[in-house]
């Protein structure tokens, strides 16, 4: 129960970062629900469900948004092992908690991140596709459009309406009004290596992780 419980959430924060890891094989996470094994990651220029971080990965069996199910599939292999020790039947149980699990995950994240207060199971989940439909539309990445809705700017059709619905947090930080969000794109990463590998030139490096934790107090100050 833990494990799955756990993995729903983890699946469910790559999926509100815009995160992918890549090569979600089962040696690659472990029962306290963390994963580990970095290499080809990636995170969304763009909202797109079919992305894939890997080089290798031609079939898109990890793709960002087919992580969740890789996720559930790697728990089903854990459960084949603990077959050895009792039935199946709970089991089974316990892994059809994990599409309820993930997408009760999904929705709090989504609107921790929009800075929203939730409202039910059903019009989050409206929230949640609208917001989709919408950085698909605009081929918009997760960090534009969670910064800037935050920020107070309005979408352009149903997902307006969708959000005049929700009770919104007041926002009292720097970051929002820098005027861009943080991000970890690939290209800018590689840039901040460069730096270091060809001039030992940390700065820029130091630099970034300023900034991500300023961010992070950012999003910390959820306030009423």
């Amino acid at each position: 129960n833990q494990v799955v419980e756990r993995m729903a959430d983890l699946a469910a924060s790559w999926m509100v970062a815009g995160f992918v890891h890549g090569v979600l094989n089962t040696d690659n996470m472990n029962i306290s629900g963390e994963s580990f094994d970095y290499g080809p990651w990636r995170f969304l220029p763009r909202w797109d469900p079919t992305f894939t971080a890997a080089y290798f990965d031609h079939q898109g069996l990890y793709s960002f948004g087919r992580q969740p199910e890789a996720l559930h599939w790697n728990c089903g292999q854990l459960a084949v092992a603990l077959r050895l020790l009792c039935d199946s039947e709970p089991l089974l149980a316990v892994l059809n908690r994990f599409g309820p699990l993930y997408m009760k995950a999904i929705a709090k994240r989504w609107c921790w991140r929009l800075g929203v207060r939730q409202i039910s199971d059903e019009q989050d989940a409206i929230l949640v596709a609208a917001s989709e439909k919408f950085m698909r539309e605009k081929k918009m990445g997760p960090d534009q459009f969670f910064y800037q809705i935050r920020c107070g700017h309005k979408p352009s059709g149903d997902l307006d309406e969708i959000l005049e619905k929700y009770r919104k947090t007041r926002i009292d930080h720097e970051y929002w009004a820098l005027g861009q969000p943080q991000s970890m794109h690939i290209d800018e990463v590689e840039s901040i290596w460069a730096s270091i590998e060809q001039k030992d030139d940390w700065s820029l490096l130091n630099q970034k992780v300023s900034l991500v934790r300023n961010m992070g107090i950012a999003h910390k100050l959820n306030i009423d």
